[in-house]
């Protein structure tokens, strides 16, 4: 990278930095006041920042959004500053007619007269949320077509595990105030003694997500390190986010971080690179999970998750939590309304009844919430945007297993979540096509490098032939 670019982003990362740590002095101790111009601060920091480095801040704020807001029962200000974010991009760019995809616009103006129709039909209400998400239907299209050349995946990642660690930490200092009880949910079961931290969201399966796909991003990262100095720091991410993602006691959160460090050390063993090289860094990684499985850190947690996964009997209700008695309860009311499993219930932020909780699948979600036709709208829309800014390459069978443990960290756990309603269904998928084009990209030096090669050696094969 570019050394004043790297100034620039660690400039902006620290700020960011400043900002939340006043932010959370503002909050512990109640001045309202401050905590105004935190916010302020942050709408600042997204307005005069490079515009390439508006995912990875608001990667960065992620974890910290429950807490953007003057009080705990007012409005997230991480939702109502992209807008503003929306209309200084529109005043830079909006005479790029590359930018305009009227495809795009046809699409989100289809699912809007969908779920108005069927808002009407079952006399459902507009709501903020459901305004929010055509608008980054609209919004990200036109944001990536500009700057996904130019936005760096390492980045992305640096910022949202920088995010994760310092949200956590600072949820688990001042998780005694007074003040931050109405911010910090841990979620005790006293019958057991169980204690689950969820930073400043109120889920801790929610609150996991982030640490998978951080650590999920830096384990890629390792792999196409060439700094010692920034493996070793890229290592020690990933024991901080693992500590912290332990905390959560999710059992998501464990099965997730398995099969990624599985699929990734084969992906690891399998790829280019010295064997001695290979052979340190995974004594290293294992050493350090070996010391924080083993020593008293963790023992605690691993009490915990034996208690979770031994707690009642085998049945797959018990394993998923009750998740799978939801699922087919959701999917039997879902096929039996034939309007519901074409049409949804309008992008409605309601449970099926009061007696149930939200779907907890992100499939089961989004039939519920805008049947087979709309979910067929999301699949074209997404599929569109795919094609609209990535290159077409095929990948190298190493970087086909890091895609898988990207796919694992950031998208398995939507198989036991709702994301409709919240952000991370919008800057995940970012993520995830930034780290593609920029694999796709990887991929396609080393196809270029390969095939110079073997130019430069045919041509002097001949050269050979004819003397």
């Amino acid at each position: 990278m570019n050394s004043q670019k790297d100034k620039k982003e660690n400039r902006v990362l620290a700020l960011a930095l400043i900002d939340v740590a006043i932010l959370s002095f503002s909050h512990a101790y109640d001045i309202n006041a401050i905590t105004i111009l935190a916010l302020v601060g942050f709408a600042l920091i997204l307005l005069f920042s490079p515009s390439r480095l508006f995912l990875p801040i608001m990667l960065f704020y992620l974890p910290w959004s429950p807490i953007l807001k003057i009080s705990a029962d007012s409005f997230t200000m991480f939702t109502l500053f992209v807008p503003l974010v929306f209309l200084v991009f529109m005043l830079k760019n909006g005479n790029k007619k590359r930018i305009i995809d009227t495809n795009n616009i046809i699409l989100v103006l289809l699912l809007t007269f969908i779920t108005l129709a069927t808002k009407l039909c079952l006399g459902y209400s507009i709501s903020g949320e459901y305004l929010q998400f055509l608008f980054m239907m609209l919004f990200t299209p036109l944001y990536l077509r500009v700057y996904v050349d130019k936005i760096y995946f390492p980045t992305c990642i640096v910022y949202f595990a920088v995010g994760a660690i310092s949200a956590s930490a600072t949820s688990q200092i001042l998780m005694n105030y007074p003040n931050m009880r109405s911010f910090i949910d841990v979620y005790e079961w006293r019958a057991i003694g169980l204690s689950r931290l969820s930073g400043f969201y109120g889920d801790s399966n929610f609150y996991s997500v982030h640490f998978l796909a951080a650590i999920s991003g830096l384990l890629v990262m390792i792999s196409k390190c060439k700094s010692k100095l920034e493996g070793v720091a890229e290592i020690l991410g990933v024991f901080a986010l693992i500590y912290y993602g332990m905390m959560s006691v999710s059992k998501m959160f464990i099965i997730c971080l398995i099969l990624i460090i599985i699929v990734w050390v084969c992906g690891f063993l399998i790829g280019k690179g010295r064997f001695s090289s290979k052979f340190v860094i995974m004594m290293g990684i294992f050493a350090g999970l070996l010391f924080l499985f083993l020593s008293n850190v963790f023992i605690e947690q691993i009490n915990y998750y034996l208690v979770r996964f031994n707690m009642t009997d085998n049945t797959t209700s018990s394993f998923t939590t009750g998740r799978s008695d939801l699922w087919v309860s959701y999917l039997s009311y879902i096929f039996n309304d034939i309007w519901v499993l074409l049409f949804g219930i309008g992008l409605t932020n309601i449970r099926l009844s009061v007696f149930l909780n939200d779907t907890h699948n992100i499939v089961i979600e989004m039939l519920y919430q805008i049947g087979i036709v709309g979910s067929g709208i999301i699949v074209i829309w997404i599929k569109k945007l795919w094609n609209s800014i990535c290159i077409k390459n095929k990948l190298s069978f190493g970087n086909r297993i890091y895609q898988f443990v990207m796919l694992i960290g950031l998208f398995l756990p939507w198989m036991a979540l709702d994301m409709l309603y919240f952000d991370e269904f919008f800057y995940i998928l970012w993520l995830y096509l930034v780290f593609k084009k920029y694999i796709m990209e990887s991929n396609s030096e080393k196809v270029s490098a390969l095939k110079i090669m073997s130019d430069v050696k045919s041509y002097v094969n001949k050269t050979v032939e004819i003397q």
